[in-house]
């Protein structure tokens, strides 16, 4: 008996040792949990709960690097955090900033976090359900919201800058003071991130009086200078505001670059499904009263999907000549309408007479069954080298809620990569996904990527439950996932 057991183990050992050998021969590292289809170690989310230590709610914070922005050439500060206090609707708030190591992704939270104004002027997102934005540009970075005027009765468009390594309050030239539209409201901006360009973009709400009503439309404007401009996206009305297409200019010859705003807009009248369309914003400065319109989800309209969520992007890859972009959006479609997914494309762009779009993939709970859930939603893509990666967050929004505690939704973070055709062959299990956050059955909102030079990762907010589920109930603490969209190109 004792024999038999020394040669099983000499065979074991044999065994052990030949495949240690293989695997090291590989690159792979003894320890890691390994697909034995693939040859490749699975990736182990790395949640991290970056608590600031003291009892601060933090809801919907942006983070200044989702695109690899260099930094550093603009001050001599970490990237940071900003946010602001969720407030009550005529309660004027606080916003803050708080610097990231670049290296590690961890917050550098100080026990009295860095106000960008005394006395606070921030509306509270109770009123615009959008909080400070980051604007990036050649020149030096902005942090964008929404501000109540000195009178405290209009909300405005509020730029901060940092120089010298001080945040101070921006003029914004363009809106005249003598005109009677300059006392309207102005909310919810949203920015360009082009990193080649020293002209940042804004686009925001603002009324309009058109046919003898006041109209709530997008406007948008230079930062720095020019006057403002309302977008009618032709007859239909669009959803939200539109998003600026980041890094849009890059390699365009033309004297007055491309700038462009992709969004969801209904399609055929009212009833049909909701389509993605682009605009150049050029044709509303000349002038041009039907402004040129690009439906980029034409292949795909007689499947009757209906598009949410759209983001556009200049794609990475330097074989691309300068035109190509990408672009993502949601779906969901007649057959299973509970189900949302995400679907990625890529867009050749030259003028608005000159494009191809071609589908690279799509993926849902049914395409895709290791997802959690049936409903993806909050698309947010970033770049690592030349490679482009969507986080997303997956939810329970459309099932049974069976615990009341946790209201609506069960959430988990995950991520995608864009940039091939081939997307699906990327990933621990080989499906062209990976999950970042943990699994535990809480409340998970607003995923951000933030890339370093090393490293990328994704952050989000848990929502902490401290009572009722009423919002101001509960504390909300970013947390911090590790892609390895570095260590895994």
């Amino acid at each position: 008996m004792f024999g038999k057991m020394l040669i099983l183990m000499a065979i074991l050992l044999t065994v052990t040792t030949v495949v240690g050998t293989t695997l090291l021969s590989q690159g792979l590292v003894l320890g890691s949990p390994i697909d034995l289809v693939n040859k490749e170690p699975l990736f182990t989310p790395n949640d991290v709960k970056d608590d600031p230590g003291f009892p601060m709610d933090i809801p919907d914070p942006e983070y200044s690097n989702p695109w690899g922005n260099p930094w550093s050439d603009f001050s001599s500060v970490d990237p940071v955090i900003t946010w602001q206090e969720y407030g009550t609707e005529s309660e004027p708030c606080y916003s803050y900033v708080e610097e990231i190591c670049p290296t590690d992704g961890t917050i550098l939270w100080d026990p009295y976090p860095t106000k960008l104004e005394e006395p606070p002027r921030t509306v509270s997102l109770d009123k615009t359900y959008s909080g400070p934005e980051f604007a990036i540009s050649s020149l030096k970075p902005h942090v964008v919201m929404t501000r109540w005027d000195d009178t405290d009765s209009v909300m405005q468009i509020a730029s901060f800058s940092l120089t010298n390594s001080a945040w101070s309050l921006d003029d914004i030239p363009g809106i005249n003071p003598w005109k009677p539209n300059a006392y309207l409201d102005r909310w919810a901006p949203f920015c360009s991130f082009n990193t080649n360009d020293s002209d940042p973009t804004v686009v925001f709400l603002k009324p309009h009086y058109i046919e003898g009503e006041w109209k709530t439309l997008p406007t948008w404007k230079y930062l720095n200078g020019g006057w403002e401009q309302k977008i009618e996206w032709g007859s239909s009305a669009a959803v939200g505001m539109g998003r600026w297409v980041q890094n849009d200019i890059l390699n365009d010859p033309s004297p007055t670059p491309f700038r462009g705003l992709i969004g969801i807009k209904e399609h055929g009248g009212p009833g049909t499904t909701f389509q993605v369309f682009l605009m150049d914003v050029r044709d509303v400065i000349t002038g041009n009263e039907d402004p040129y319109e690009v439906r980029l989800t034409y292949e795909i309209e007689d499947e009757q999907y209906n598009m949410g969520d759209a983001f556009m992007w200049k794609d990475p890859d330097p074989g691309n000549m300068g035109y190509d972009f990408l672009f993502c959006c949601t779906y969901q479609d007649s057959v299973n309408p509970t189900c949302r997914g995400l679907i990625i494309f890529k867009c050749e762009y030259k003028s608005h007479l000159d494009y191809t779009v071609s589908e690279l993939w799509r993926f849902n709970k049914d395409t895709h069954p290791r997802l959690p859930f049936n409903w993806i939603i909050s698309p947010e893509p970033f770049v690592v080298g030349t490679n482009s990666y969507i986080s997303f967050m997956v939810s329970n929004w459309h099932t049974i809620n069976e615990d009341p505690q946790i209201p609506r939704d069960r959430t988990q973070i995950w991520m995608a990569k864009a940039t091939d055709a081939d997307s699906q062959s990327w990933g621990s299990h080989q499906d062209g996904l990976r999950r970042l956050s943990g699994i535990s059955p809480v409340i998970r909102r607003d995923p951000e990527p933030f890339v370093g030079p090393n490293d990328a990762w994704v952050y989000y907010t848990e929502w902490e439950v401290l009572g009722s589920d009423h919002k101001n109930e509960y504390r909300r603490v970013p947390h911090r996932c590790d892609t390895g969209a570095v260590a895994f190109p």
